[in-house]
Protein backbone atom coordinates (compact mmCIF):
# COMPACT_ATOMS: atom_id res chain seq x y z
CA UNK A 1 0.00 0.00 0.00
CA UNK A 2 1.46 3.53 -1.25
CA UNK A 3 0.75 6.39 1.00
CA UNK A 4 -0.15 9.30 0.05
CA UNK A 5 0.82 12.84 1.22
CA UNK A 6 -1.50 16.23 0.26
CA UNK A 7 0.08 19.84 1.03
CA UNK A 8 -2.39 22.22 2.87
CA UNK A 9 -2.21 25.35 3.67
CA UNK A 10 -2.23 26.81 7.14
CA UNK A 11 -5.77 28.39 6.88
CA UNK A 12 -7.10 25.35 4.98
CA UNK A 13 -5.82 23.16 7.73
CA UNK A 14 -7.77 25.35 10.38
CA UNK A 15 -10.82 25.97 8.30
CA UNK A 16 -11.19 22.30 7.35
CA UNK A 17 -10.33 21.73 11.29
CA UNK A 18 -13.07 23.46 12.19
CA UNK A 19 -15.45 21.86 9.64
CA UNK A 20 -14.87 19.03 11.48
CA UNK A 21 -15.31 19.77 14.89
CA UNK A 22 -19.06 21.63 14.14
CA UNK A 23 -20.01 18.43 11.99
CA UNK A 24 -18.90 16.65 15.22
CA UNK A 25 -21.28 18.48 17.46
CA UNK A 26 -24.17 18.57 15.03
CA UNK A 27 -23.94 14.33 15.34
CA UNK A 28 -23.78 14.69 19.05
CA UNK A 29 -26.49 16.92 19.39
CA UNK A 30 -28.58 14.75 16.66
CA UNK A 31 -27.91 11.86 19.02
CA UNK A 32 -28.75 13.67 22.24
CA UNK A 33 -32.26 14.47 20.35
CA UNK A 34 -32.71 11.03 19.24
CA UNK A 35 -31.86 9.29 22.80
CA UNK A 36 -34.36 12.50 24.58
CA UNK A 37 -37.21 11.23 21.82
CA UNK A 38 -36.80 7.61 22.75
CA UNK A 39 -36.96 8.25 26.36
CA UNK A 40 -40.45 10.54 26.17
CA UNK A 41 -41.55 8.00 23.66
CA UNK A 42 -41.36 5.46 25.83
CA UNK A 43 -42.94 7.47 28.70
CA UNK A 44 -45.77 8.54 26.55
CA UNK A 45 -46.40 4.34 25.32
CA UNK A 46 -46.17 3.57 29.23
CA UNK A 47 -48.93 6.70 30.00
CA UNK A 48 -51.03 5.82 27.02
CA UNK A 49 -51.24 2.31 28.72
CA UNK A 50 -51.72 2.70 32.00
CA UNK A 51 -54.85 5.01 30.79
CA UNK A 52 -55.98 2.69 28.46
CA UNK A 53 -56.51 0.26 31.57
CA UNK A 54 -57.76 2.39 33.79
CA UNK A 55 -60.30 3.39 31.06
CA UNK A 56 -61.21 -0.24 30.56
CA UNK A 57 -62.06 -0.14 34.16
CA UNK A 58 -64.00 2.35 34.37
CA UNK A 59 -66.29 1.53 31.61
CA UNK A 60 -66.32 -2.10 33.88
CA UNK A 61 -67.81 -0.11 36.87
CA UNK A 62 -70.10 2.18 34.67
CA UNK A 63 -71.40 -1.60 33.01
CA UNK A 64 -71.94 -2.86 36.10
CA UNK A 65 -73.45 -0.08 37.41
CA UNK A 66 -76.16 0.36 34.93
CA UNK A 67 -76.95 -3.36 35.58
CA UNK A 68 -77.27 -2.68 39.74
CA UNK A 69 -78.93 0.79 39.41
CA UNK A 70 -83.03 1.12 39.55
CA UNK A 71 -84.31 2.24 36.08
CA UNK A 72 -86.56 4.89 35.91
CA UNK A 73 -89.36 5.37 33.45
CA UNK A 74 -89.43 9.37 33.34
CA UNK A 75 -85.86 9.12 32.11
CA UNK A 76 -87.18 9.43 28.13
CA UNK A 77 -89.55 12.02 29.07
CA UNK A 78 -87.54 14.23 30.27
CA UNK A 79 -84.91 14.23 27.72
CA UNK A 80 -87.89 15.16 25.61
CA UNK A 81 -88.54 17.78 27.53
CA UNK A 82 -84.86 19.26 27.57
CA UNK A 83 -85.09 18.62 23.70
CA UNK A 84 -88.18 21.12 23.69
CA UNK A 85 -86.81 23.64 26.15
CA UNK A 86 -83.73 23.70 23.69
CA UNK A 87 -85.75 23.70 20.13
CA UNK A 88 -88.09 26.86 22.30
CA UNK A 89 -84.41 28.82 23.42
CA UNK A 90 -83.74 28.76 19.65
CA UNK A 91 -86.92 30.23 18.63
CA UNK A 92 -86.56 32.90 20.86
CA UNK A 93 -83.29 33.63 19.72
CA UNK A 94 -84.56 33.69 16.14
CA UNK A 95 -87.24 36.10 17.45
CA UNK A 96 -84.76 38.13 19.12
CA UNK A 97 -82.19 37.74 15.53
CA UNK A 98 -85.17 39.04 13.76
CA UNK A 99 -85.85 41.73 15.19
CA UNK A 100 -82.71 42.84 15.80
CA UNK A 101 -82.48 43.02 11.79
CA UNK A 102 -85.49 45.19 11.65
CA UNK A 103 -83.94 47.69 13.70
CA UNK A 104 -80.90 47.68 12.39
CA UNK A 105 -82.96 48.64 8.94
CA UNK A 106 -84.80 51.48 10.22
CA UNK A 107 -81.88 53.07 11.76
Amino acid sequence: METLHIKFDFGEAINSKKTILSTEINLLGSIKSMQQYKSLRKQELIKKSSLRTRLREANFIIKKLKVNLPRTRFAKEEQQEVIIERSKTKNLELELKEIRDKLATLA
